[in-house]
């Protein structure tokens, strides 16, 4: 009964064929069909179930994407790749495989919230160390990474070079680090190359 209860289906992998083929012409558009998406499980699936929760949960993550400076194509490119990856799994042992038979929107839910809600709530360093540029590369970091300890400037240089392409540290606690104008530079080349990262503290960095 989904097609007599939507009116205007929608998902996130046509949003993405949409993009790649042009058809947006503006971001409110894109905006208003992963908005649609996300309103039509909400519509269809009951009050106080998973989709149901997952869906207004992931509408007002979007709502505050859009307000920041997030790339959505990037984040939609990620979620279509997790679902793709995992549609077909092993679910039982002998490596057995079965399809989730799940409707786009309530994949793209499920795939979307493990996305923001991957790693830890905080990371600290005091140290840049092989074991914390491998939990950059592979995503793991916290989504609050702080500097605990004043770096030598090969190290900064290591550490803020690894988070330029890392999906799971929004904000970045340097109070102290000794940053100065060498890291400042530093950070002005993350900022540009990683919109994830929302904000950075440089408190007690002494700077020209």
């Amino acid at each position: 009964d989904y097609f007599n209860v939507v009116n205007r289906p929608m998902d996130l992998g046509t949003v993405q064929k949409k993009l790649n083929d042009g058809e947006y012409t503006e971001a409110a558009a894109v905006l208003s069909d992963i908005q649609l998406t996300f309103r039509n499980a909400i519509g269809y699936n009951p009050e106080k179930s998973t989709i149901h929760d997952l869906a207004q949960a992931m509408l007002s993550v979007v709502e505050i994407m859009c307000a920041g400076s997030m790339s959505l194509g990037a984040v939609l490119e990620e979620v279509r790749e997790r679902a793709a990856a995992e549609t077909c799994r092993s679910r039982e042992e002998g490596c057995t495989k079965s399809v989730e038979l799940q409707t786009a929107e309530s994949k793209a839910i499920q795939e979307a919230l493990a996305l923001f809600v991957k790693g830890p709530t905080k990371t600290s360093v005091g140290k840049v160390t092989s074991a914390v540029l491998e939990k950059a590369a592979a995503h793991q970091t916290g989504k609050i990474m702080k500097i605990s300890n004043i770096l030598p400037q090969p190290d900064l240089q290591l550490l803020l070079e690894a988070l330029c392409s890392n999906r799971s540290t929004v904000r970045l606690d340097l109070e102290g680090c000794g940053a100065g104008d060498f890291g400042c530079g530093l950070i002005k080349e993350l900022l540009r190359s990683n919109k994830r990262i929302e904000s950075v503290d440089l408190q007690m960095n002494q700077a020209t």
